[in-house]
């Protein structure tokens, strides 16, 4: 403690002219290295965050303006209690050129009701069921060939998306 008492003492008696003298070194190349050299990174970062923005705007009415039909591939067991969520979050997308397909892999529960009845009312496209197991990837692989989009988004039955989750998965694809 009684270090930085000197040395703050030393610093208050020091003029001007020999503060420089004593720490050019620091004014010299510290302050260009840590002040400037951050200041022209906070800079270039913000450039590129612009170029980055415009570019995903540019590329999001690319999409809007192709709006290509994407394929959902929903397989699953047992997943009836979530697949009304599931719907309900893809009907309140922005975007809307798009076909569900939900593949009921050998299910033990409601699902097959579940998904039946969803699908009469029009809110999923397609329901395929195996009556034995296969597996997830066995499912996805039904789900596949019966597939018409230009491009294929593989989905768990149980999660929930925002609304512009779909534009988010495709925008980089544009």
């Amino acid at each position: 403690m009684r270090f930085l008492d000197e040395f703050i003492n030393y610093v208050h008696q020091l003029s001007g002219e020999k503060l420089l003298r004593v720490f050019w070194y620091f004014f010299i190349f510290e302050f260009l290295l840590h002040f400037v050299f951050d200041l022209v990174i906070i800079i270039l970062w913000e450039i590129a965050q612009r170029i980055r923005k415009r570019k995903i705007a540019e590329a999001r009415e690319r999409l809007m303006n192709s709006r290509p039909l994407v394929s959902f591939i929903v397989p699953g067991k047992n997943e009836g209690k979530h697949i009304y969520q599931l719907v309900n979050t893809l009907r309140e997308q922005t975007y809307t050129n798009y076909e569900l397909i939900v593949i009921d892999d050998g299910s033990d529960d409601d699902t097959p009701m579940i998904c039946s009845s969803l699908q009469k009312c029009g809110y999923i496209n397609l329901f395929l069921r195996n009556d034995v197991r296969g597996g997830k990837a066995s499912a996805a692989n039904l789900g596949l060939r019966y597939s018409r989009g230009e491009y294929v988004i593989h989905l768990d039955a149980d999660c929930s998306y925002d609304r512009d989750a779909i534009e988010n998965i495709l925008v980089p694809f544009f």
